[in-house]
């Protein structure tokens, strides 16, 4: 491929993208079998060949899910699994290093059309390869019915996971067709997409896939074992109200029928299990034989170098509005957890159940404690390097969020590329939020390109943090206090 061509040849035949000022992008080139009728419920099968050249110059559908997120009205189907390619228009022949990146939205919602998520100040900083793709969400990926397949009606489990997996196959198959480099590809994603990031760092099939991991406030504990995930499966199938075979219903229900159900169905859950997400990956012994947390804790995980964080405030963004208040989540927490690590805990967060301990506590319990235990372990067999980002401009703090989860993505990504970057220093902090956004610009492209950072690597005792403001610095053991408490806290299996 000359390095002006917009015609590439991939699994199923040519593509041909479309050039953009100045970046060449290829959209909605499947990576696998639309996983619709009979593969609805199936791990992704490859791609279905077609003749001629295929039109690249458009996303795909996003997946099955409620409006929002990025999916819009009439461009949601079960047709979905499709990736993005994109490059500079001047890039050189070279190989490139490739940059794979894997939204959030709490595993049910998401798309990788969403306009943030075009990687454009990536591209402007460095001659990368950039991919995003789409993968299963909701009941359709992080609902495991496989306890109900039959011959008649097969279903696999940990479908989502899977999408993801097959989204960095299908990178080390193809990617040198657009001048990427498979041996040199850095994972990346934000919450729900950093949980993948993070549970791929313990799938066996996924060693040698990615070199490298960014995981941007994962959600580590949310991970479940098979008891909790057939219970999440029948809650939905119980909701659906099947009479006869659930495997049958399941083939054959509307799909928005099916996400109302699983919807419905797991309400209750955060009652019970307050502060994870309801859908996500589960431990099979198969596909994932033990849960990523241990995994990454006991220093067994694929050793690659990874960039690990959390904002300041995780749990901000979840206290407003949540039909579960905070001091009820922590204090159903604090019943499963025993009265020697609540004790600590309380210790620790002084005031539950007041509401500004409690939402502490909270986003702590989901992204920052896991996060840590994840990245001590980790470090004993490769680099890790930490970070928390500080930032808020004045309006965050006016409407009293701070550095809440998701406020790093506009930093990452620029603040020009996303609505909430645009308005978020209406009172102010423009210049605080480019400074930011330089800094983490500069720190994922060195990532991405070097495998490596210009702060201190995180190791024990120091614990050496980069705290992300205007005027950055690193901090050793941050919340030391904290990080104490958690340190022997059993999380929901």
């Amino acid at each position: 491929m000359s390095s002006g061509s917009l015609t590439v040849r991939v699994d199923g035949g040519e593509i041909r993208g479309v050039r953009e000022g100045a970046v060449d992008t290829w959209r909605g080139v499947p990576f696998a079998a639309p996983a619709v009728g009979p593969l609805r419920f199936r791990a992704p099968q490859p791609v279905d060949a077609w003749e001629g050249v295929r039109d690249a110059s458009a996303f795909g559908d996003a997946p099955i899910q409620r409006i929002g997120l990025g999916a819009s009205e009439g461009h949601i189907s079960e047709d979905a699994l499709t990736v993005n390619v994109t490059r500079r228009a001047t890039s050189t022949s070279a190989a490139k290093p490739v940059l794979v990146f894997l939204y959030g939205g709490a595993n049910i919602g998401g798309t990788s059309s969403y306009p943030m998520f075009q990687g454009l100040p990536f591209l402007e900083a460095e001659d990368i390869v950039y991919v995003t793709g789409n993968y299963r969400v909701g009941p359709f990926g992080f609902i495991d019915f496989s306890r109900y397949s039959t011959p008649e009606h097969p279903i696999e489990g940990n479908l989502g996971l899977r999408d993801q997996l097959a989204i960095l196959e299908w990178v080390q198959r193809n990617i040198s067709a657009f001048g990427g480099d498979p041996d040199n590809v850095t994972l990346a994603g934000q919450s729900a997409g950093a949980l993948g990031v993070t549970t791929l760092m313990a799938v066996p099939r996924a060693a040698g896939l990615f070199h490298a991991a960014i995981a941007q406030s994962s959600p580590l504990a949310s991970v479940v074992g098979r008891s909790r995930g057939d219970e999440r499966a029948e809650r939905v199938i119980a909701a659906l109200g099947a009479t006869g075979s659930p495997a049958e219903a399941l083939a054959e229900v509307d799909p928005f029928r099916l996400l109302a159900a699983a919807e419905e169905g797991l309400a209750s859950e955060q009652e019970e299990f307050p502060g994870i997400l309801s859908y996500a990956s589960v431990v099979d012994g198969d596909l994932l034989p033990e849960n990523p947390l241990d995994v990454l804790a006991e220093g067994r995980a694929h050793p690659v170098p990874l960039l690990i964080g959390t904002t300041e405030n995780e749990g901000t963004l979840f206290a407003r509005g949540a039909k579960v208040p905070p001091a009820h989540k922590v204090e159903k927490m604090f019943t499963h957890a025993g009265s020697a690590d609540a004790a600590r805990l309380r210790g620790a967060y002084p005031g539950p159940p007041r509401r500004g301990a409690a939402t502490a506590l909270s986003g702590d319990f989901l992204f920052w404690a896991p996060s840590v235990r994840a990245a001590e372990g980790h470090a004993r067999v490769a680099p890790v390097w930490m970070y928390r980002y500080d930032y808020a401009t004045p309006l965050l703090h006016v409407l009293r969020l701070g550095a809440t989860h998701g406020m790093d993505l506009m930093a990452v990504f620029g603040p020009a590329n996303s609505e909430l970057g645009r308005k978020a220093h209406l009172l102010g902090g423009r210049k605080g939020l480019e400074a930011v956004s330089a800094l983490m610009q500069n720190a994922w492209m060195r990532m991405v390109t070097t495998h490596a950072e210009a702060w201190d690597k995180y190791s024990l005792p120091d614990r050496r943090t980069l705290i992300i403001t205007p005027r950055p610095r690193v901090e050793a053991d941050p919340r030391a206090g904290r990080r104490e408490a958690w340190e022997s806290f059993s999380y929901y299996d």
